[in-house]
């Protein structure tokens, strides 16, 4: 994905006028990013929004107990930061780590409220972007709710599961390690076309 993808993929999302096109490209930034290259360590605030052209991007977030868990796994396509520190100015509770090697795009929180915050579909997207972040959560939820084997299954369909570090896996499906290896091993066993 490169940046006139990216206002393809926007402009699904919500019509976009002229101005909001022209505006926006010269604000994307490219950066790249190696495995376990964090782009966002907590209480930071998030000043950066990305687009993941190619690779991985995990969120993660302590839970009650102070435990790291993976929160949200973002492929390419994905549009990611923390969305409350970053449209708020809040400290961060989420780090963000890059797995693999990655291609993104990046606009600065600066750039985003003085150039694109006053186009009104911007609104409108930031919404449906938020919408968007909403069904990953859902789609997390729904996971949660099937067996271990099950998960697995349904995880391989939606993720690259083997591209994905097994500590991280395991993470997102609130499996243990052990348990989640097993049901990969089991899974790539009778399924070969992964």
């Amino acid at each position: 994905m490169d940046i006139n993808q990216l206002l393809d993929a926007l402009g699904s999302m919500f019509p976009l006028s002229t101005g909001f096109s022209i505006t926006l490209p010269p604000l994307m930034h490219p950066q790249s990013g190696s495995h376990k290259q964090e782009l966002l360590i907590p209480p930071n605030r998030a000043t950066l929004a990305w687009s993941i052209l190619e690779g991985i991007v995990i969120a993660v977030e302590p839970d009650q107990n102070g435990i790291e868990q993976v929160i949200r796994i973002y492929l390419p396509g994905s549009i990611f930061t923390d969305f409350r520190s970053f449209l708020n100015d809040k400290r961060s509770t989420i780090r963000l780590m890059v797995i693999g090697n990655t291609n993104l795009m990046f606009i600065s929180r600066e750039d985003f409220k003085n150039h694109m915050e006053p186009f009104p579909e911007t609104h409108k997207l930031v919404e449906h972007i938020l919408f968007l972040e909403q069904e990953l959560e859902a789609v997390r939820t729904r996971l949660m709710a099937l067996t271990e084997r099950e998960r697995i299954k349904e995880f391989a369909r939606i993720y690259p599961m083997n591209k994905i570090p097994n500590v991280s896996a395991a993470s997102f499906l609130q499996m243990s390690e052990a348990n989640y290896c097993r049901e990969k091993a089991r899974y790539n066993s009778t399924n070969r076309d992964y």
